[in-house]
């Protein structure tokens, strides 16, 4: 390792990420070419400058800590989604309809029109959409528009017919293709039935290789401005994306770490898949590697599709399912734990997140189970007898607390009602889940929450609606610290990847992935938590982003 201290960040404001209480102060790194090489007192660090050392000072207004992880997001929908049409917290269908024929006019050279972040919940009468409007308003264009919860999606009629769904077309394992009562599509697709063709309307939505390397490297600008430098994609990325990555990795513009996985819903060579994957990226070192494998266990609560343990309590005639049969599904995640590589379950429902643990479980008793970080993802509920087991099988609660607001106000929230008191209470229990587990990972899912953004602190600590209510908060028992989740959002995230030795945390040896939030997230009003943004991001110790650029 180089003597030469290339860069010096000082600040009145520090935060390691070493531990989960840990309480800020002054302090600064020094860094070396890739490596953080010092970390001290103010005074310590900047005695450690040469004569062409960069130095950078900031007050105990901003803060310095590792940079994000955001360890569970989507990455090829959040590069369409971030620049598609916006359709977030929309009041009515009608306005959904507008804002998608206002980008295509705005955009006529892009066939499809890709979208996202809807929901029926916001709307007078909940009720949910029809092709009608949609193909009104765009005859001759494909539009796929996906929920807030990406896991239905709403189509016109074009659209229909460029994926050739037909009264025909039979419903998927897992999945409804809504009908009317001549038994033609109406245009909502749920679960299984938007799932797997979404893969293939992205890959037609951007076919041009510059334009997809331009609007990929848009979003990882867009990530580096709020503080990440590393995600885990939670898709089997496509293979024109890799190339596009490797394509940037070797101009050297490649300012983010991706972590990669193999899908087992719908893929029966999963295993040699992952085993191919594994062989093309093994250095976790590199910015570009495989992690494992990932399966969709159900669906989502708000769609009651969820798998739960209890009826739901505004429909106690479903308790929503597996999207996989039990069996198939406890067959297939033993066959990944005996490859050694590491499992991710979506699971949104209490038994499915039982039954997860369950196979966890079994596959440690078999010895499959080395170590490998295996996760069970959302956890939106579950089980109080269940808290104790993450502990006990070493699993990671990989979270998005920003879940807990799926609509900008607390009276039009719907899970409420849709799971009843006795669940709802231990609903995104986040304290609950620090209290007994000891791994736990922060992510936005993006593009169900905004990429990086720090919603999921400002969650966890408020446990309000944007609006600001109720007062005190969400069953506010369940609140964690600022530094909690910190902790999750970035050394959380690196165990998560088996990467807890190299970065997540401001220590010496560790790759120089820094950032500078301009408020201290430790100070500052609460309410600005969810706009903070980056003054300053490092990522293997070269600058990302520069506010002051």
């Amino acid at each position: 390792m180089s003597n030469r201290i290339d860069m010096v960040i000082l600040a009145g404001a520090m935060w390691r990420g070493i531990s989960r209480d840990e309480i800020p102060a002054a302090g600064g790194i020094a860094i070396s070419g890739e490596r953080i090489v010092a970390v001290g007192t103010p005074e310590q660090i900047e005695a450690l400058a040469g004569p062409d050392t960069v130095i950078r000072r900031y007050g105990d207004d901003k803060l310095l800590m590792p940079a994000l992880c955001d360890a569970h997001l989507h990455l090829e929908n959040t590069v369409l989604c971030e620049s598609g049409p916006a359709l977030r917290y929309v009041g009515t269908e009608e306005e959904c309809v507008a804002n998608c024929k206002a980008w295509h006019e705005a955009n006529p050279d892009s066939h499809w029109i890709i979208g996202f972040g809807w929901h029926q919940a916001n709307w007078p009468g909940c009720k949910v959409p029809t092709k009608d409007l949609l193909t009104e308003a765009l005859p001759d264009n494909p539009a796929f528009l996906l929920d807030i919860d990406t896991h239905c999606a709403w189509l016109n009629q074009k659209a229909l017919d460029e994926l050739e769904i037909t009264a025909e077309t039979p419903d998927p394992i897992g999945g409804r293709i809504w009908r009317d009562e001549n038994g033609e599509p109406t245009g909502y697709l749920e679960e299984s039935a938007a799932l797997n063709i979404e893969p293939d309307v992205l890959k037609r939505a951007i076919s041009d290789p510059a334009v997809r390397a331009g609007k990929l490297l848009e979003t990882i600008e867009l990530l580096n401005r709020r503080g990440v430098t590393e995600v885990w994609d939670a898709f089997d990325t496509p293979e024109t994306w890799y190339e596009a990555l490797e394509d940037l990795q070797e101009q050297g513009k490649l300012n983010l770490r991706v972590n990669t996985c193999t899908m087992i819903n719908d893929n029966p060579d999963f295993i040699e898949t992952a085993q191919k994957m594994a062989e093309r990226y093994p250095n976790i070192e590199d910015f570009i590697t495989f992690w494992g494998f990932k399966v969709i266990g159900d669906g989502v609560g708000g769609a009651h599709t969820a798998w739960m343990c209890e009826p739901y309590a505004d429909d106690p005639s479903t308790s929503g399912g597996c999207l996989l049969e039990p069996e198939e599904f406890r067959r297939r995640i033993l066959a990944c734990e005996e490859t050694g590589m590491p499992v991710h379950v979506h699971a949104c429902g209490t038994r499915t997140v039982e039954y997860a643990l369950d196979c966890f479980e079994e596959a440690v008793k078999a010895g499959y189970v080395q170590g490998q970080r295996n996760c069970i993802t959302h956890c939106d509920t579950v089980s109080p007898k269940d808290f104790p087991r993450f502990r006990e099988l070493g699993v990671v609660a990989a979270l998005q607390p920003d879940m807990l607001a799926p609509t900008p106000t607390y009276e039009t929230d719907f899970y409420r009602k849709t799971f009843g008191d006795a669940v709802y209470k231990y609903a995104w229990a986040n304290r609950s889940m620090f209290d007994n587990c000891d791994y736990i990972s922060f992510s936005s899912d993006s593009p169900v929450g905004f990429a990086g953004k720090l919603d999921q602190v400002f969650r966890s600590t408020q446990r309000t609606f944007n609006d600001g209510l109720p007062v005190g908060g969400i069953h506010p028992e369940q609140k964690i610290s600022v530094s909690e989740a910190l902790w999750a959002f970035t050394w959380g995230g690196a165990y998560q990847l088996n990467k807890e030795g190299i970065k997540g945390s401001l220590e010496c040896g560790k790759f120089a992935d820094v950032v500078v939030f301009d408020h201290n997230l430790f100070t500052c009003d609460p309410k600005d938590i969810q706009i903070t943004e980056s003054q300053l991001t490092l990522v293997n110790g070269r600058i990302a982003y520069d506010a002051e650029a």
